[in-house]
């Protein structure tokens, strides 16, 4: 359902002080979609007009065949229910109606074809009834109405390894819509889809979906059904028409098999387990009938002739066209996406964790995807499921690795767009470069553990946490002290927690509504951004914390490109020129070049330094002594924490070719220094 978009990955030339020099490649990404071409998901509703049209043929040798009657009960057209609302409809020729179904009846016909058409304008909305609220599983106290609906049928059949299965999946889940939204999961997840059965007479049992995991849309539904009538739940089946754009079908529009699923409370609720839609369905759902079983017959007809008389059957046609698409339906999330380390080093693991946020008071199901970036590997597939309660926020994690064979004299930027197919994104990047920490896919792995046990262990909520470093940047010789402040705010005895910065721990008892104090010591510090993970577990709580600080090189200034003359003579004049390099990011503060000797005293001070600075000094020959002049050029400068450095520099100006008169005139000079 995706078209691959391109988006950019960035590798740039380490920086020098002068210039950047940056290059763009392409990576493929299956990233979101434009809204337009995602208005089946997005719409608040849609009009469709569609068109269903069969016929039949009388098949006799004789030239007029003796046929009394011709009756055709169709049931597969639109209908009314609470989601879809039929604007007009028109049937050709008119029908008697028996329940839901069109009985059309022809009496007396001759050898020409006969024809139906049903024409109608539906208007189908994207709103289910939604479940707000926890209902106990398993359920109980089912109106009759819905009891047929936990029976097996003659395709939703169940067998012990049906049984067996949705017991395994469900086993210790308390919630209704956990449970189901489980099994759906699974179906989706480990049933391939398969075209192979699609032309067959009937569907496929449950029973053999399961024994072969595969199916088409109807199978993998009855499956479901099967699963969830094992566990007590009703689930009936729907037939309709939806929309695709997977290249495995030559038409966008035609029949499709969903289910419904009842909860109390709410009624009947829509899950289509072959697009992945769990509590909901598209607005390009059009609703035809519900039946008990996943029958592939959707037409009957009878009639009485003399001998010889034979039906020859077609197809039903699908044809339907949208009029118009309704306003964009809000977003049911929100997602905010980071990588646990900003920097790391070539061949490295990373997480990309997203932050999804349940921005309304109904539970809600989505399918998290992640691009694909180039020069990145994923590991564990680019989708993630997600349940969320009324109001809830969770976190998920996708673990990747970057290339080893990255060139060691570039920053590589790799970008990532976390999105669901309703257009709901986020985007974040990391950075990597040869000299940062490579790190190990056990340890990426402990940090998924610590995010997925954080979701099990309910009463790592309890756990009240506050951590501090005492400011943002630090020079990369500090040892920064990160001061957490405990509280167990919950009603048990929190004892032998494990407290982890990296591979630093302590081991600590907080007592019911204690406080506690801890602290540790960050033990290296590197040049750029520092990324940390500081995790808390035992058998109750599972929680991590992300601490981020900038590292900041010592301030250097070398004194670089001195030019000056070897020699000079007693009447010239001349230039002392020298470059004041900044050889760090960080900006050398309260600093002063000083250049003395030879009776030269000159100094320049400036507050920072933030750029490489040219000095020019005028000098006269007249200032030297005869001979050998040696000149100091001194650089005195501090950090952010006064912390002083200097460093110093000596050249030598001979003044040559003095006459009598010069050598006395130096000597007077000399006595009024």
């Amino acid at each position: 359902m995706l078209n691959p978009n391109n988006q950019h990955w960035n590798k740039m030339r380490k920086p020098t002080l002068l210039s950047l020099i940056c290059f763009f490649l392409f990576l493929v990404s299956l990233s979101p979609c434009n809204s337009s071409d995602l208005w089946y998901y997005t719409s608040q509703d849609l009009v469709l007009d569609v068109d269903l049209s069969t016929g039949l043929q009388v098949n006799s040798r004789a030239a007029y065949p003796d046929i009394d009657f011709i009756t055709a009960n169709i049931s597969f057209f639109p209908k009314e229910t609470l989601g879809q609302r039929i604007i007009e409809s028109e049937f050709f020729p008119k029908p008697a109606y028996l329940g839901d179904v069109a009985v059309f009846e022809w009496n007396n016909p001759g050898k020409e074809r006969l024809v139906i058409d049903i024409a109608s304008t539906v208007e189908v909305d994207n709103n289910p009834p939604r479940v707000s609220r926890k209902i106990p599983f398993p359920v109980s106290d089912l109106p009759e109405s819905v009891m047929e609906y936990t029976e097996p049928g003659e395709i939703t059949d169940i067998n012990q390894d049906i049984i067996n299965l949705a017991s395994e999946i469900v086993s210790g889940k308390d919630d209704l819509v956990d449970v189901v939204d489980s099994i759906a999961v699974w179906v989706n997840t480990n049933i391939q889809y398969n075209l192979s059965t699609i032309n067959a007479e009937a569907s496929q049992k449950s029973s053999w979906v399961l024994e072969h995991r595969e199916g088409v849309c109807d199978e993998l539904t009855s499956l479901f059904i099967s699963m969830l009538r094992s566990l007590g739940i009703p689930a009936r089946f729907v037939s309709g028409i939806s929309y695709t754009d997977s290249p495995l079908f030559p038409e966008s529009w035609g029949p499709h098999g969903w289910a419904e699923v009842y909860f109390p409370g709410y009624g009947w609720i829509p899950y289509d387990v072959t697009y992945g839609e769990y509590g909901w369905v598209d607005p390009t759902h059009i609703f035809c009938r519900f039946s008990h079983d996943a029958d592939k017959i959707t037409s009957t007809y009878q009639w009485r002739a003399g001998s010889g008389v034979k039906l020859d059957l077609e197809d039903i046609d699908t044809d339907v066209r949208i009029i118009s698409i309704g306003d964009h339906a809000s977003p049911d999330i929100h997602l905010e996406a980071e990588p646990i380390y900003e920097r790391v080093g070539f061949g490295s693991y990373n997480l990309i964790s997203a932050s999804v946020l349940n921005l309304r008071d109904h539970y809600v199901s989505k399918d998290i995807y992640i691009s694909r970036t180039n020069r990145i590997s994923g590991i564990g597939g680019l989708k993630k499921h997600v349940l969320l309660r009324p109001g809830e926020l969770k976190e998920i994690a996708w673990i990747v690795q970057v290339d080893e064979d990255l060139d060691d004299d570039y920053i590589f930027t790799f970008p990532f767009d976390v999105y669901t197919l309703q257009n709901t994104t986020a985007q974040t990047s990391f950075i990597s470069v040869s000299e940062a920490p490579r790190r190990a896919l056990e340890d990426i792995e402990r940090i998924v553990s610590l995010i997925e046990a954080e979701e099990e262990k309910a009463y790592s909520r309890n756990l009240e946490i506050e951590c501090i470093l005492e400011d943002d940047e630090f020079y990369i010789y500090e040892k920064p002290v990160l001061e957490c402040s405990l509280r167990n705010a919950g009603n048990i005895f929190l004892r032998d927690m494990e407290i982890c910065l990296e591979d630093e721990c302590a081991m600590t008892h907080i007592g019911i509504t204690q406080n506690k104090k801890i602290n540790f010591t960050v033990r290296d510090v590197i040049q750029g951004d520092n990324n940390l993970v500081l995790s808390f577990n035992n058998d109750q709580i599972s929680r991590i914390r992300k601490i981020r600080f900038t590292g900041i090189d010592m301030p250097e200034l070398d004194i670089t490109d001195l030019d000056f003359p070897s020699e000079v003579r007693y009447d010239d004049s001349f230039q002392l020129r020298l470059k004041a390099e900044k050889k760090s990011y960080s900006d050398p503060k309260d600093a002063r070049i000083r250049v003395s000797g030879a009776g030269i005293e000159e100094e320049f001070y400036y507050a920072s330094i933030d750029e490489d600075t040219i000095f020019d000094l005028s000098m006269n020959g007249y200032h030297l002594s005869e001979g050998q002049n040696r000149i100091t050029i001194e650089t005195v400068y501090h950090d952010l924490n006064n912390r002083e450095y200097a460093d110093s520099e000596q050249i030598t100006i001979s003044l040559v070719d003095l006459s009598w008169w010069q050598k006395i005139k130096l000597s007077i000079r000399k006595i009024f220094r």
